[in-house]
């Protein structure tokens, strides 16, 4: 079973207990829609197209350093990077979904949401960059640039104000997987 192999983290995805503080099993187990979910869809295997997508090799399948692959990969073996950014996007929530979802539960104006005004908080609004930086994995010049910030550094630093503040307080933390399992369900 999946879970008995001793270097994988599969088991860490079915029970969070004991599972490294750098690995962050949440956010799979939410979009496949919980634990148990997660544990048949590794026990279904690869679809057929998935399984011809690595054996064309186009892609690496090791991870790791430089000097890690060239010690595992046969030398002339083509690497290229796997799943580029535009190539996720095609899976992932649009902008304008997150800002109706966030709009929608905070019931606030749009208009709310893009203007932010200096030393006056605005919850809604650190929450939609948040959540367009990680529902619609875009960077922090894309999302600055669609929120009309002047420098992906304000991005940035709401993200991180956002995680923190979540980290603190279970009723937004709660309230944020709300809405992310929101989105995560239009899009289905």
């Amino acid at each position: 079973m999946p879970e008995d192999y001793r270097w994988a983290s599969h088991r860490y995805y079915l029970k969070a207990k004991g599972a490294p503080n750098w690995l962050n099993t949440e956010e799979a187990v939410e979009q496949i829609g919980g634990r148990r979910a997660f544990h048949e869809f590794v026990l279904s295997g690869n679809e057929e197209s998935l399984k011809q997508y690595y054996e064309a090799q186009r892609q690496s399948p090791v991870l790791g350093s430089e000097k890690f692959m060239e010690r595992v990969i046969r030398p002339g073996a083509a690497l290229t990077q796997e799943h580029a950014r535009h190539e996720r996007r095609v899976v992932q929530a649009a902008p304008e979904q997150v800002i109706g979802e966030v709009v929608r539960r905070y019931r606030v104006t749009r208009e709310e949401i893009f203007q932010g005004k200096r030393g006056k908080e605005n919850e809604a609004r650190k929450v939609a960059m948040y959540l367009v930086k990680r529902c619609c994995d875009r960077t922090l010049t894309e999302v600055a640039e669609y929120f009309g910030v002047g420098s992906y550094s304000t991005v940035s630093w709401n993200c991180r104000a956002t995680e923190a503040k979540m980290a603190k307080e279970k009723r937004l933390r709660d309230w944020v997987e709300k809405i992310t399992a929101s989105i995560h369900q239009l899009q289905t």
